[in-house]
């Protein structure tokens, strides 16, 4: 099959990166990618990614993603982003049909509101893959063009999902449901000697999302020979570098940017807990690569973590936005190694379960559905 996995950027991201290591690992199917918005290629996609952002005559007003959405948000009228962003359609559309195109993979909810117009003018299948909760992508992500989203995931052959929340969630809209795990994207031989006194912690510096008002009042309760070490880069990390020093934790909390693999990897082996204060997660591929070396998980309670701990078997689950409890539990970690050995076991268990020759297999399953 010719299959095309469609998302708004290969920039750097969790999306984006999971998008790289399916995409790679179809190696029954000719994998081609292409992209809404840029031309970027973060985790070196070797097959030339396609983007609609070159020569499309847009109008100005139109031109940038966000625009017109939240003015449209403001008087509560739903738009439609195929209509938004009917020129870079076009351009799609006529790709499609050139490369005979048999499966579209979309990605996001952006995208996913127009497959009905994409099935219009195109033979591709449309998978809807879902990379967040149900919950974040109704009543936040999807403001604006929600009827749009809620159509393209019924119009979908296929929907994949993350948890099983979701998947009892997203059926309401589509039988053909599928819960289909994010894969482990690291290669690892070694793992943590839980002997070092710091705690990783890998996100994008979001401050709702990712509860990065919750990590600094959980960096100044941290014992004062222990560290968090924060991997990641985001729009906000001028916020937080200005925090950090008003609160006087610059030998708590550290920073250390975006991280290639390389780096990840060094960043994993040497913390001895792995920690997640997001208030919500589509799956939290985080999580699973710190127990693939493994580190113990404590985390705030949401679907992703959820999902990924098994409601607490194989980590240590904190109600959302309780730091205090958080606190308390993480010095329970702290004070016992033989405690973090025991939840290291139960990491590496767990995290067989997201290996990729498992995830393809299911990826596979539901490319044979579709395939005419």
């Amino acid at each position: 099959m010719n299959i095309c996995i469609f998302n708004e950027s290969f920039g750097m991201g969790g999306l984006e990166r999971v998008s790289s290591v399916i995409g790679k690992g179809l190696i029954n199917h000719n994998v081609l990618y292409y992209s809404m918005f840029d031309d970027k290629n973060y985790y070196e996609i070797d097959n030339e990614i396609i983007t609609l952002n070159a020569n499309i005559k847009v109008n100005k007003y139109l031109n940038h993603k966000n625009y017109i959405r939240k003015v449209l948000q403001g008087i509560s009228v739903d738009f439609s982003p195929a209509w938004y962003h009917r020129d870079r359609i076009k351009k799609f559309i006529n790709w499609v049909e050139i490369n005979e195109i048999d499966a579209v993979i979309a990605s996001g909810p952006f995208l996913i509101a127009m497959i009905p117009y994409l099935e219009k003018y195109t033979n591709a299948r449309y998978i809807a893959w879902i990379h967040n909760n149900f919950q974040t992508y109704m009543n936040k992500y999807t403001k604006g063009y929600k009827k749009y989203f809620i159509n393209g995931l019924k119009e979908a052959d296929e929907v994949v999902v993350l948890t099983n929340e979701d998947l009892n969630n997203y059926r309401q809209f589509n039988e053909n449901i599928n819960l289909i795990y994010n894969p482990l994207t690291i290669t690892n031989t070694q793992k943590s000697t839980l002997l070092n006194k710091n705690i990783s912690f890998t996100a994008r510096i979001a401050y709702e999302h990712k509860g990065i008002d919750y990590l600094i009042q959980v960096a100044k309760r941290l014992p004062n020979d222990w560290t968090i070490s924060v991997a990641g880069q985001g729009n906000e990390e001028e916020k937080l570098r200005e925090e950090i020093r008003e609160n006087n934790i610059e030998d708590k909390l550290i920073l250390l940017g975006a991280l290639n693999d390389k780096g990840l990897r060094k960043h994993y082996l040497n913390s001895s807990i792995y920690l997640m204060t997001s208030r919500w997660e589509g799956f939290g591929l985080v999580l699973v690569e710190a127990m693939d070396f493994g580190l113990p998980i404590i985390a705030f309670s949401q679907t992703g973590s959820d999902e990924v701990l098994a409601n607490g078997k194989y980590g240590v689950l904190v109600e959302n936005g309780n730091v205090s409890e958080l606190t308390n539990q993480l010095t329970l970690l702290i004070n016992d190694v033989e405690k973090r050995k025991q939840y290291q076991k139960l990491s590496l268990e767990r995290v067989e379960d997201f290996q990729l020759k498992n995830i393809i297999t299911k990826w596979n399953e539901v490319l044979l559905k579709i395939e005419r």
